[in-house]
């Protein structure tokens, strides 16, 4: 096992940001930052790419430094069989049932041991995210018979309402070590949960990163038009990751319902995925097949060389941004499609952030999502005013610079 050093060798300029949130926000960053300036902050997370945290962590760590703290990113790199138990312990945690069998809970203790032997540093604040190395402080408590030194945070990024009860048991007094816990909703809070300090801190996009800032209509065009796509034509695009609690036949079943009644109508399937994801790779076949005879109907994956341009180019071409999903969750993509004013058409059972109403549309059924579509497409007025509305909702709510002031406040709590 080793430990994957992420950190950015310089820290991140905050003065880039005054543009688009406003003096007064980077200020403020300033301000929180100051009483903190020269704290050493360790974020420990499992992977590196291609999950919220890995998304949020690779903006958050430099801005840190950019703010005048000493900010490190590791991430674990465990053995395939520990891999195999511990993403089994994510998927229980997160409601879908898994065997776990006491072969897996060995192999989850022994990925924490021995990397709490690999932390060679002591740090002012550890932010452990995810449950995954949640075990981390006490396998360090154990081996070297005390506490170590620093505020250890635990940032819990997953929706934890329907954890399979065993697997909830056995991490749960690992978590009660922590000095604090990070929620990303209000609705994720375990109330069976003792701990000295929690706090809620809903995620973010960086809106200066690749897939947010504006892009030309040239760039725009050539994008579509490389992956067969007619921009004179309505369409309706996805991007979203491709797991378990994800949903894109009923996305494919929602547009279906909407092209009966508007023929022109175009659809984007973006499966962000990781290699070796045997569950995403069964889902995206499934996509693929079901989609197969339909020439206006189009599934990409990110591991065929998709950067970040394209999603971007995609989000800003959809004249309509479609969610879909059988579990609440956060999905920042959804930010990001409401940053570039796209109105938002949602399924509520996969949206786990507050954007009903003024800036997005939401449905309980496929036909409510199909009609929503075709409202949004039929009245390009209200089309704008929504994707306006919610380009606003998410200046003032949801960019990393919001993030990253819930943190400084995090920190001063626990000084």
């Amino acid at each position: 096992m080793t430990i994957r050093n992420l950190t950015p060798k310089v820290g991140g300029s905050l003065q880039e940001y005054r543009a688009v949130v406003g003096d007064e926000a980077v200020d403020e960053i300033l301000r929180l930052a100051e009483p903190l300036r020269g704290a050493r902050i360790l974020h420990l997370s499992v992977l590196s790419f291609g999950t919220l945290t890995s998304e949020l962590l690779s903006t958050l760590v430099p801005l840190m430094g950019g703010a005048g703290l000493y900010a490190e990113w590791q991430a674990i790199q465990g053995t395939a069989e520990q891999h195999a138990a511990i993403t089994n312990m994510y998927e229980a945690l997160g409601g879908n049932f898994t065997s776990w069998t006491p072969k897996e809970r060995e192999r989850w203790q022994q990925y924490n041991d021995l990397h709490a032997g690999l932390l060679d540093k002591d740090y002012d604040f550890v932010v452990v995210h995810d449950p995954q190395p949640a075990g981390v402080l006490t396998s360090r408590i154990v081996r070297y018979g005390k506490r170590p030194p620093g505020r250890w945070i635990w940032h819990c990024h997953l929706d934890l309402a329907a954890a399979q009860p065993e697997v909830w048991d056995l991490l749960r007094p690992h978590l009660e070590a922590y000095d604090a816990v990070v929620y990303s909703s209000e609705e994720y809070v375990r109330s069976d949960l003792k701990t000295g300090h929690s706090a809620v801190i809903p995620p973010a996009i960086d809106p200066l990163s690749p897939r947010n800032v504006p892009l030309s209509d040239e760039v725009v065009g050539e994008v579509l038009t490389r992956h067969g796509l007619d921009r004179s034509r309505p369409l309706i695009v996805q991007v979203a990751r491709l797991d378990r609690f994800s949903d894109p036949l009923g996305a494919l079943e929602i547009y279906r319902l909407a092209k009966a009644r508007m023929p022109e109508l175009q659809l984007l399937l973006v499966a962000m995925m990781r290699e070796n994801d045997l569950s995403a790779q069964i889902r995206y076949e499934q996509a693929a097949r079901a989609m197969a005879y339909d020439t206006s109907a189009r599934l990409l994956s990110s591991l065929n060389n998709l950067g970040y341009t394209e999603i971007n180019a995609f989000q800003r071409a959809g004249r309509v941004a479609l969610q879909t999903g059988v579990r609440k969750g956060h999905d920042l993509s959804i930010l990001e499609a409401m940053w570039k004013g796209r109105p938002v058409v949602a399924d509520r059972r996969g949206v786990g952030l507050s954007i009903e109403g003024v800036v997005s549309l939401l449905g309980s059924t496929p036909e409510e999502c199909a009609d929503n579509i075709l409202q949004v497409l039929s009245h390009p007025a209200r089309a704008s005013s929504i994707g306006s509305a919610a380009h606003s909702y998410v200046r003032r709510r949801f960019l990393i610079t919001r993030y990253l002031c819930d943190y400084l406040r995090l920190f001063q709590g626990l000084l």
